[in-house]
């Protein structure tokens, strides 16, 4: 009985995001589509590679592959808006949360199934090159 209640916390655990002792929700792409269209001070967060960002990406993203741009964004961003992180899956967007909630975040959220699951809802989607960060990012 012990083993199964082990068990199911750990999964349970999993399935809430949780990254180490802090826990990093994750939000449904539509819910993310609202929040954006609701609170212009969001930021959405691409931490797919440059190729895959070209290649297709959620318009007015923001890419940011490597810890180094996540470093230099966090010191210019303030703490206060809100973040919505996605990749391909939840993988890497989980890894660039945990950082930016390091760095003192704290409205900081995952986009659930990534960017697969946001084509799977039929979502729109942008191709090519972009500027990696927009203005709006440094209010």
């Amino acid at each position: 009985m012990r083993i199964i209640l082990i068990t199911a916390t750990l999964l349970l655990a999993g399935l809430a995001g949780q990254d180490g002792d802090r826990v990093i929700p994750a939000v449904d792409p539509d819910r993310v589509k609202l929040e954006l269209a609701l609170d212009p001070s969001a930021i959405l967060i691409d931490v797919r590679l440059k190729f895959e960002y070209r290649r297709r990406r959620i318009e007015k993203s923001v890419n940011l592959p490597k810890k180094a741009d996540l470093d230099k964004f966090a010191e210019e961003t303030p703490r206060h808006r809100p973040l919505y992180l996605y990749c391909t899956t939840e993988t890497r967007a989980r890894q660039a949360a945990a950082l930016l909630v390091d760095h003192g975040f704290l409205s900081v959220y995952i986009m659930e199934g990534g960017l697969n699951k946001w084509r799977a809802y039929n979502l729109p989607l942008v191709k090519g090159r972009k500027g990696r960060y927009p203005a709006s990012s440094r209010k």
